[in-house]
Order: structure tokens, then sequence, then C-alpha cells
């Protein structure tokens, strides 16, 4: 059970993370080769560009949930150094409230999407083996992961509302 435990503690602070880095790793491997095979051969080979392609939407949309868990997404950052205490984590919460909305809007229309490709049997263009749904079912799994980050990031932010008001009851009972 422990070792269970260790397993999901480590795959929730590095799953993107580890997927991101081997998408971009594979991105660096193909492209470095089709170069080479360009300056040596002088000839590529057209689907390691497809491919590269693809996995820079993959990294991407895995990368949306880990910005959101590293707390790197879009924000206004002005309004976090003005705003303190109370007001700042219930802004905090809107934000990741907005974000989990619009991930769940995204990850709801992309299943029809992905469905409709799949039963399509649409192919790439240079990989006739590669299947477009393949690459499609990266939006809906990335939405899901972005909106469980924003709904970790609410929790977060609940967590740290409590400290901060039992803090804040502290101070005003030493008076």
């Amino acid at each position: 059970m422990e070792k269970a435990k260790k397993l999901l503690h480590f795959l929730d602070n590095n799953l993107e993370l580890i997927f991101g880095s081997l998408f971009l790793a594979l991105m660096v491997i193909f492209t470095f080769s089709n170069i080479a095979m360009r300056l040596i051969l002088r000839s590529t080979l057209p689907w390691f560009q497809e491919l590269t392609r693809y996995l820079f939407v993959w990294m991407v949309f895995i990368a949306a949930s880990a910005a959101i868990k590293y707390k790197n997404h879009i924000r206004i950052t002005f309004l976090q150094t003005v705003l303190k205490g109370k007001t700042k984590h219930i802004m905090e919460m809107i934000v990741y409230l907005c974000n989990g909305i619009f991930g769940s809007i995204l990850a709801w229309y992309a299943f029809p999407m992905l469905k409709a490709f799949s039963d399509a049997n649409m192919t790439a263009s240079s990989m006739p083996w590669f299947k477009m749904s393949w690459l499609y079912a990266v939006m809906p799994l990335g939405m899901i992961l972005f909106v469980i980050r924003n709904v970790q990031g609410i929790f977060e932010e609940v967590k740290l509302l409590k400290i901060h008001a039992s803090e804040e009851e502290k101070e005003g009972g030493d008076n």
C-alpha cells in the first residue's frame, strides 16, 4: 500500500514533466536526424517532420496542466502583487475556476471530434500507419489533466485561505 502511495505521489508531481520531456527529446532527435540526413544524404524523411509536429501538439496539451501545477499559466501578475491575504486567495480560486470551466468545455467538445476522426479512420499524410485519432486523443486527455490540476489548485487555495484565516484569528486574539 505504501509503494502505491509513493508511486501516486511521484506521478502527481512528475507525470506531465516526464511526458513533456520525452516528447521534447523525441522532437530534438527527429529534427536533428532530419537535418543530418539533409546535409549528408541530401534527402529527408517527411514523416520525421510530421511526427515532430504531432509531438509538439502533444507536448503543448500535456504542458498546459503542468503550467497549472507549477503556477506558470497565464495570469495577471499585477493583481497578484497588489492583492494580499484573503482577497488574493479568492482571486486565485476564481482564476482556477475559470481555467477549469474552459478546460471542461474543450474536453467536452473534444470527445465528439475524436470520435469523428476515429470513425473516419483518417491517417497522416506521410505515415499511413499513424491514425489521426491518435493525434486528437491528446485534446480530451490534456484537458482532463488540465481540469484536474485546476481542481487541485482550488483545494490548495482553500487550504491556504484557512491557514491565513487562522493566523488572522490568532493575531486578533493576541490584542
